[in-house]
């Protein structure tokens, strides 16, 4: 099926998850009608809106057969357990699949906003605004989702870069000290030919293989290279794993390169301060970086789409955080 095929049928079943729980909701509503003032149903109109854009456009954590309906419109996979985040995905990303997902948001946003699907809910009105990249006439191009309560957010900065980022955009801004370990992957094809893997950690120019001490207080970070399907790579088997807490205030390198005439593969770069960021511009390999906190997660939220949900009726109006 071709990218055209693909994206239409994300955007219908999006668009089918709304429609089955909005009609749910309208049936529950008609038994609320006969015990309650129009006034109560209203507000309960218009919060099981609000509920149902939130569910359907903004967090995408969970399981079942809507969350993964949601993660087809990601240009990554990711599981979310009790403490663990976890991202996998091709680096460098299909810049196509990145515009899948701004396209399928806001075609949704078209669907949201148009009189036609308010058929369930008379009367209420949908203001939803997400970030549109240049084919909707805007300039965005990077995808992030914050795993919530820790306000660590996890970014596609661009095609050839993915990683973490601290985020203040929450009502508990990111701390350091919520973090156990970040574990980052690198599984390598025959595409790849890798022959050096250096290290700079605050200027120590030894790639480190030191134990997690589940005691420290400094975030541990563990690299892991996996050439089994790399026969062109030859990488000192001593440094296929990289691990070691670290300063979160300090700058930290690893770089995989490969040296020498004729290479392929360019230089992969994984820059590390208070979290693990990825750079990458090919062949494409697979990757995958996770995170382990210390308290158990909550969600998976997309939280640059905004919107508002409106009664006329009774004067009402609801907004996102």
């Amino acid at each position: 099926m071709n990218n055209r095929g693909i994206l239409f049928s994300l955007i219908v079943m999006l668009m089918l998850l709304s429609v089955i729980s909005l009609k749910s909701v309208n049936t529950g509503s008609k038994k609320i009608a006969a015990g309650n003032s129009v006034e109560l149903l209203a507000f309960n109109s218009l919060e099981q809106k609000f509920d149902d854009i939130l569910m359907n456009a903004i967090r995408f954590s969970g399981f079942g057969g809507s969350e993964t309906v949601k993660q087809r419109i990601l240009p990554f996979d990711f599981t979310l357990d009790q403490n663990t985040f976890t991202a996998s995905m091709e680096l460098p990303l299909d810049k196509r699949d990145i515009d899948i997902f701004f396209d399928a948001l806001n075609a949704f946003e078209v669907w949201l906003e148009d009189s036609n699907s308010v058929v369930y809910y008379p009367g209420l009105l949908a203001d939803v605004n997400t970030p549109k990249n240049p084919a909707w006439g805007g300039a965005a191009n990077s995808i992030q989702l914050h795993v919530l309560p820790q306000c660590l957010r996890f970014k596609i900065f661009d095609e050839n870069t993915a990683g973490f980022e601290p985020s203040q955009d929450c009502k508990n801004p990111f701390s350091v000290s919520s973090v156990s370990r970040y574990d980052v992957n690198i599984n390598l094809s025959d595409t790849a030919d890798f022959n050096s893997v250096t290290c700079n950690f605050d200027s120590n120019l030894e790639c480190p293989a030191n134990a997690f001490n589940p005691s420290s207080s400094q975030p541990f970070l563990q690299v892991n290279i996996v050439d089994a399907n790399c026969s062109r790579c030859s990488i000192d088997p001593s440094l296929k794993t990289i691990s070691t807490h670290f300063d979160p205030a300090k700058q930290h390198n690893i770089l995989l390169q490969c040296v020498g005439v004729g290479c392929a593969s360019t230089d992969l770069n994984i820059s590390v301060s208070t979290v693990p960021v990825l750079r990458f511009r090919g062949p494409a390999q697979m990757i995958a970086l996770g995170v382990t906190f210390r308290q158990a997660t909550e969600s998976l939220d997309y939280l640059d789409l905004n919107f508002s949900v409106q009664n006329p009726f009774i004067d009402a109006r609801k907004w996102s955080d």
